[in-house]
């Protein structure tokens, strides 16, 4: 419900057309203090509570490398950057 963000609908529509869909953390958030673990888990079952969609592939966000190993962990298939 914020404007200028695609809606689950939306995003189930173009999954459905062969999109792609990524993860990129629940929140963006990066750097001292963050839950990895929260931002990559939550984010894959949010998406999949609202779509149906199971993510694969995780782009980092804001370059934080500490990411990687947590989205390995988590069933990504590949890690972005």
């Amino acid at each position: 419900n914020t404007s200028g963000y695609l809606t689950w609908d939306q995003l189930k529509f173009l999954h459905s057309k062969k999109w792609d869909v990524f993860n990129h953390s629940y929140t963006h958030a990066a750097g001292s203090g963050t839950d990895y673990q929260h931002q990559v888990q939550g984010n894959t079952n949010k998406v999949f509570e609202m779509t149906g969609i199971r993510l694969s592939h995780f782009v980092i966000p804001s370059g934080d490398q500490l990411y990687t190993s947590y989205a390995f962990a988590n069933g990504m298939k590949a890690v972005y950057d």
